[in-house]
């Protein structure tokens, strides 16, 4: 069987978990997808997490205590001491020690037993499930029944744990789901359910703690709203810069001095570098830079476009430019006394090119 990786909780490096499972992607049918998420956290918690051993802890006897503890410790101090001295003067004087220190440690432990044994027949009568019915089905644990291995009896369990059912039209079956679909599962109720985990309790067999879990839960439905969140943040600025470019008032609409000043929005510029980022990291080398961005640019242009004919404002300078990409792809250049009837005859080209017959 393959070893069950276990991880400490404790040791639990927020930041670097938070951006192990941020750069987290999956894709295909539900099983690739669960299994890609399980690789992600898998990787997660071995970049933040100390890895725990294999042995296995054992709990100590319900008669020890602390002053058992010190006189086993002295014991064996002891012990070791008398071991090492054989062939000298001082043997004989630190095996007298060692008699010593045995015998006190054995009288503590015969009279702590004899007090939690008398504390146990006390308390029986108040908790019959308490301390003394721990020790007495540890003492008959050792006694197991056998496996039963005649067929009938065998046979008896089985159709007793497992009934027969009887078999479903799968035509059937489909109308029933088509009539009753399923609910859509929202991120609110995914971190409604992992609030109510437990992060001291053990955790599945992936060996992933509860803690770490409820993190990646937090982290990747907050990863939509805090993209909306940083677009939100820099729209001042890109509306800042296009209202300098245009040289419009603020009371003209944000759709209108983008459009005036060949500036394209920020979601959509944002979506763009991201599909340039994994269109490269996806195309096999080597790889067309210059293709890749004129695809997408073209996208955007098409996005931009589809948003500029749909937007409720702006509705006069629409009227002046229709079409976004000859807008955007015309031709700039120095204002000056020998270039203005050129700039008049391109100016007087556009216009009859967006508005023929007018």
């Amino acid at each position: 069987m393959p070893t069950r990786t276990h991880y400490k909780s404790a040791t639990l490096d927020v930041d670097a978990f938070q951006l192990a499972i941020g750069n987290m992607s999956v894709s295909g049918n539900a099983e690739t997808m669960a299994q890609q998420a399980a690789q992600a956290l898998q990787h997660a918690c071995g970049v933040s997490m100390q890895r725990s051993g294999s042995y296995r802890r054992h709990n100590a006897v319900y008669w020890w205590t602390d002053q058992i503890a010190k006189a086993r410790a002295e014991c064996l101090k002891a012990r070791r001491a008398y071991c090492r001295a054989r062939g000298t003067e001082a043997h004989a004087s630190l095996r007298l020690q060692y008699c010593d220190k045995r015998r006190l440690l054995k009288r503590a432990i015969k009279d702590q037993k004899r007090l939690c044994f008398l504390r146990m027949c006390e308390e029986a009568d108040r908790d019959p499930w308490g301390q003394a019915y721990k020790v007495v089905m540890k003492r008959t644990r050792s006694f197991k029944n056998s496996v039963p291995t005649e067929k009938m009896q065998l046979t008896a369990i089985v159709s007793t744990l497992f009934p027969h059912q009887h078999e479903r039209n799968p035509d059937h079956t489909n109308d029933e789901q088509n009539s009753h679909p399923v609910a859509t599962i929202t991120a609110g109720e995914v971190i409604q359910a992992a609030r109510s985990i437990k992060n001291d309790t053990a955790p599945g067999p992936d060996g992933i703690p509860n803690r770490a879990l409820k993190l990646a839960i937090s982290v990747q439905t907050n990863v939509a709203s805090s993209t909306r969140s940083y677009l939100k943040g820099i729209e001042p600025t890109n509306r800042m810069g296009a209202l300098r470019i245009s040289r419009a008032f603020r009371t003209v609409s944000g759709e209108a001095f983008l459009v005036i000043a060949g500036i394209i929005p920020i979601d959509i510029l944002a979506q763009e570098r991201s599909e340039i980022h994994t269109a490269k990291s996806a195309a096999q080398p080597p790889v067309d830079m210059m293709r890749i961005k004129v695809v997408e640019r073209e996208r955007s242009l098409s996005k931009w476009q589809h948003r500029w004919e749909a937007a409720d404002k702006g509705r006069w300078t629409r009227q002046l430019i229709r079409r976004i990409e000859p807008w955007f792809s015309r031709k700039h250049c120095k204002r000056t006394n020998t270039t203005r009837t050129n700039e008049c005859k391109r100016t007087e080209a556009y216009c009859r090119d967006t508005f023929p017959g007018q």
